[in-house]
C-alpha cells in the first residue's frame, strides 16, 4: 500500500500540414478512393485539435513499477471507447 497511487490524466494537442488546420488541401481533411477506372476525392472537415484523458493505478511490487491505466480519446468530438493499457518496468535511481 505504501507505492500504491491512483492517478488522473489528459492530454490534448493539434499537428497539421499547411497553412490552416481548417484549409481544404490539408492532407487531414482529404481522402483519395481510386476504383479503375474511378477516382474519387472526398474533402471534410476534420476538427484538429484532439485530445484523450483517463485514469490509472500505479504501484511497485518486486522492484518492478507496474502501471494499469484505462483512456478514453476524443477525436471529431467523438469520445471514442475506452482502452486499457499495462505497462511493466523496472524501477530507475540516478546514481
Amino acid at each position: 500500500m505504501r507505492n500504491f497511487q491512483i492517478i488522473g490524466f489528459g492530454d490534448v494537442g493539434t499537428a497539421w500540414n499547411g497553412a490552416s488546420p481548417y484549409d481544404s488541401t490539408n492532407m487531414f481533411n482529404r481522402s483519395v478512393i481510386s476504383n479503375t477506372p474511378f477516382v474519387v476525392t472526398v474533402v471534410k472537415q476534420n476538427e484538429p485539435i484532439v485530445a484523450g484523458y483517463g485514469f490509472g493505478l500505479r504501484t511497485r511490487i518486486l522492484g518492478y513499477f507496474m502501471r494499469a491505466d484505462w483512456a478514453w480519446g476524443v477525436e471529431n468530438r467523438d469520445i471514442y471507447p475506452s482502452k486499457f493499457y499495462f505497462s511493466l518496468g523496472l524501477d530507475f535511481y540516478p546514481h
